[in-house]
């Protein structure tokens, strides 16, 4: 396997929601970026994670990434991966991640 991933994190994320699949990933040939509103997030366990690139770094690149996982804030995932147009599911998932981290602090 091979190619990039985009982890996306909010304010008082849990950190068990991106532990896992990036440990997962850990022995593929994946790029893993950590993408958030602030250059600095704490997750609600009080760990701080520096992100790769901001939310609209990542957006103007997103075709260029093969996963993206959100992080504890994101809700109704399921519409999002279902077999459609990539360019509309892609928009579609950075309009969530958009106003999930809209709304944080």
């Amino acid at each position: 396997m091979g190619g990039s991933a985009l982890v996306a994190i909010f304010l008082a994320f849990n950190s068990l929601d991106i532990n896992r699949p990036i440990s997962s990933l850990s022995n593929s040939n994946l790029s893993i970026m950590i993408i958030a509103k602030g250059a600095l997030t704490t997750s609600q366990e009080n760990i701080t994670v520096k992100r790769t690139l901001s939310f609209e770094e990542a957006s103007a690149r997103l075709s260029d990434y093969d996963l993206i996982i959100l992080g504890s804030r994101s809700r109704n995932i399921l519409p999002y991966v279902q077999p459609e147009n990539a360019q509309l599911r892609a928009s579609r998932i950075h309009r969530t991640v958009r106003k999930s981290s809209d709304t944080d602090h």
